[in-house]
């Protein structure tokens, strides 16, 4: 039952959404089992008598308004001892107060617009008015947990206007404890779920509602506690929902090991046993904690799903508030992997077919559903199927249960959907949404049937920062976030792990939820996409099409340093490996026959020249590709602007483009610590002669740059550092200058070129690498992370992707900058 407590002054008004006519019936629960209604006499009037002091919840029902004056919106108003309140929607207002145990008030459609009732005012005789008790429930879980329950606790408090529901997740919970505190001391009922803990069963949380136990601040209070995985049984014995108690059959207490374990059977139940069989017969073994464990039905593998969520809930509330009629259904077993397809879930693919054209290529897409269906976090899912139907690809996207451990769901939804009743392969390539190795436990399985098929496997991935932050960051992703997202995916063969997608979070206005959803990086996004549908061109392209770009070794720069990486023997590989291409038919013409000839054009025509021997780039420009720098300037246009000011500026043009974007984000600061110490290390290596005074503005624009991040302007004293370093005119630190750049550039005739060194041989380029340093000094550049790429450098692969068109490219050697 709800504490009995004195009440401050509380007056709320809401307007609900609501369904009209006949269908207000399955949308509305008020007036059965115990909930108090009246109907209002002829002057609009009603009364309720002997209630109780705690806060009510006065609303109409709209089914039983006159035609003419019906609405859209349930009239609602909050009161408490001694106050009063009124709520409008339309002409239609509510007013009700109470005193002495007593609520009365008046229902009225304010004809003359003075929110008055007086002549000329229509009184509303013979509607419905219900008066419950307002109920106050606090749901702390875990984020996951946290976000699948937006929806149900939405559609209790629609069909229960009595009932007011704050959700939290565990990372809120924690990082504001004041709240958290008045939060439960609000609550007539606590769930909690997978509270973490730090230390044993100790944690911020955790320390926080012991504490409140002990100062009697739980008294009253209905709690339903769940532990996490490990930890947590302190709070887990807080529960008094329908008097649980934690003992075995015998009556004799439960050990927290034995505890431990009766969640751990439930958790890895052995096959044929499902865990909801296993809470089943559990109930049967601990009848006093039967109750407690019948709500775990509803969230199982088997029965997860919004639908049951919510009777979930209601399950809860029916146990703390057994007066109130409240009612709910058994859970529903509801199928464990699914077509998706629109917002809608198919499970039979003949239905799903209507979206596929036949001929098509076709990619099949895994995802989990416990991060996509049942939280409705489905727009990066959306996006994937947009961008692939654009590039003229078949979708057939799936949604199952799984974790990284149990992956038999996602399984049975390949075996179901990607492949035809004679097993004969859909797909030609898989997208997966999900860390880890598909299959989990059973990955092997999943293996089998992609090497089998020779599918593609590409993922897709989404970082846990929002896109500033990942945007921000030079780290990219997170030790953690690598492992599960990228080095165990790529040991199951996975390629082409790309980023896609940042993880927004919002304020959810009715619970006051952290919502975690998936949010598209558009550029990414896009990109991806534009690999996959490569990827999968291939597998139609006869290979007498294909264009392939073989680039070899030439570090230093010069003639003494072709194609010799590590000691390998670079021009025999490059012959051996055209006469393998011609051998599978694709187009090779005019190739050398021999090692030294092979040479001969090398050094005629793919050879990287410094700036310090402009007779040779000439001699090199007369008998190369040369390509127009209004192409390049074209493509060079599309960059984003962070990496162009990089480019043109350096570093100084890096980090001040990342300012210019925020000065708010605490990975700011992170970035910034790294870009003075990268570049104070790179002075340092580089033993500039003016070594000293580039470091002091290093210096001067890093304490400029904290102090912008906190608040002061100190702009000013930035560009006095920027302008003070990229005076010392230090090649690659103080960037390349507007494009084109010098490094490898002839005029032709008044026009401008970028020079291109290499060789084509039918559908095949061969060339060099370009060179990563700048005007010859190549060793000290080679390997920094802060210099940028230059012009001609960012042409050469520019040439390759949107002139020539090559499908691959195939590096004989490569120093580490690519």
């Amino acid at each position: 039952m709800i504490r009995k407590r004195s009440v401050t002054l509380l007056i709320t008004v809401v307007f609900v959404f609501m369904l009209q006519g006949s269908s207000m019936a399955a949308e509305i629960d008020g007036g059965e089992g115990g909930t108090p209604f009246n109907i209002t006499d002829s002057e609009g009037r009603f009364a309720f008598e002997n209630v109780t002091g705690d806060s009510h919840v006065v609303w109409v029902d709209g089914r039983t308004l006159p035609e003419r004056h019906r609405f859209d919106d349930m009239l609602r108003v909050t009161v408490s001892a001694s106050s009063n309140a009124s709520a409008r929607s339309g002409k239609m207002i509510l007013e009700a107060s109470l005193s002495d145990s007593k609520i009365t008030g008046r229902l009225y459609a304010d004809l003359n617009d003075n929110t008055i009732f007086d002549d000329g005012d229509e009184p509303l005789a013979g509607v419905s008015i219900f008066d419950p008790p307002e109920i106050r429930f606090l749901i702390i879980s875990w984020p996951t947990e946290a976000g699948q329950l937006i929806q149900p606790v939405k559609n209790i408090m629609q069909k229960h206007p009595e009932i007011t529901i704050k959700v939290r997740n565990t990372d809120q919970a924690r990082m504001n404890l004041t709240e958290t505190e008045q939060l439960i001391e609000w609550a007539d009922i606590v769930y909690i779920s997978n509270v973490q803990t730090t230390n044993g069963p100790s944690g911020p949380v955790p320390d926080l509602l012991m504490s409140m136990k002990s100062q009697g601040k739980l008294n009253g209070k209905v709690i339903a506690a769940y532990p996490n995985p490990y930890h947590c049984f302190p709070v887990t014995r807080l529960t008094n929902i329908n008097n649980t108690r934690f003992v075995d059959a015998n009556g004799t207490e439960l050990t927290d090991s034995q505890l431990q374990a009766i969640f751990d059977s439930v958790s890895r139940a052995v096959p044929p046993k499902t865990p909801l069989m296993v809470l089943r017969e559990l109930q049967q073994q601990y009848p006093a904690m039967a109750s407690y464990l019948k709500f775990q039905e509803y969230k199982t593998s088997d029965t997860a799903s919004p639908e049951n969520r919510e009777q979930g809930l209601m399950y809860l509330l029916a146990l703390a508030f057994p007066g109130r009629g409240y009612n709910f259904t058994e859970p529903v077993i509801v199928p464990k992997y699914a077509l998706y397809r629109n917002g809608r879930l198919y499970y039979n693919f003949t239905d799903y077919e209507q979206f596929l054209t036949p001929g098509r290529p076709t990619v099949g897409i895994t995802s989990w559903m416990a991060l996509t269906w049942e939280r409705g976090d489905l727009l990066m899912l959306d996006r994937l199927i947009s961008e692939m139907e654009s590039r003229g690809i078949n979708v057939i996207a799936t949604i199952a249960q799984g974790n990284p451990v149990d992956g038999t769901p996602v399984i049975n939804a390949m075996r179901s959907y990607f492949f035809d009743s004679q097993n004969r392969t859909r797909i030609q390539g898989l997208i997966t949404l999900q860390s880890f190795k598909i299959g989990g436990a059973t990955a092997a399985i999943a293996e089998r049937m992609i090497m089998d098929n020779n599918i593609l496997v590409f993922r897709s991935l989404v970082v846990s920062d929002s896109e500033e932050t990942w945007y921000i960051s030079d780290s990219g992703m997170d030790f953690t976030s690598i492992t599960s997202q990228i080095v165990l995916p790529e040991f199951q063969g996975q390629i082409l792990t790309m980023v896609t997608a940042s993880t927004r979070k919002t304020i959810d206005t009715v619970t006051g939820l952290e919502v975690e959803c998936y949010q598209p990086i558009d550029e990414r996004v896009e990109t991806f996409a534009d690999r996959v549908y490569s990827w999968l061109r291939l597998r139609f392209l006869s290979n007498a099409d294909k264009k392939v770009a073989l680039i070899y070794y030439n570090y230093p720069p010069g003639k003494q340093n072709l194609a010799g990486a590590s000691y390998l023997d670079g021009p025999s590989s490059i012959l051996e490996i055209l006469g393998l291409l011609q051998e599978n038919n694709y187009t090779v013409r005019g190739a050398p026959s021999c090692v030294d000839d092979l040479l001969t054009e090398m050094m005629a025509r793919g050879l990287n020249i410094a700036n310090w021997a402009p007779g040779e780039l000439e001699r090199l420009a007369n008998s190369t590709i040369l390509w127009d720098v209004e192409r390049y300037m074209e493509w060079y246009s599309r960059l984003p602007e962070l990496a162009r000011r990089e480019i043109e500026e350096g570093p100084f043009g890096y980090i001040e483009a990342l300012f210019r974007y925020s000065t708010e984000n605490p990975k700011l600061l992170e970035t910034l610590d790294r870009w003075q110490s990268s570049l104070i290390t790179t002075i340092d290596d580089m033993q500039i002669s003016n070594g000293s005074e580039a470091k002091n503005q290093v210096n001067r624009a890093y304490n400029a740059l904290k102090n912008i991040y906190s608040g002061l302007n100190q702009w000013d004293v930035f560009y006095s550092a920027k302008s003070a370093f990229l005076a010392l005119r230090v090649p690659g630190l103080c960037g390349w200058g507007a494009p084109p750049g010098n490094i490898m550039t002839v005029e032709r005739n008044g026009k401008r070129y970028l020079v291109i060194p290499g060789m084509f041989y039918g559908n095949v380029f061969v060339g060099p690498q370009p060179q990563r340093g700048w005007e010859g000094d190549v060793d000290k550049l080679y390997h920094s992370q802060i210099v940028p790429p230059h012009h001609q450098y960012l042409a050469f692969y520019a040439y390759l992707q949107t002139e020539f068109g090559a499908d691959a490219m195939i590096h004989l050697g490569r120093h580490g900058t690519y």
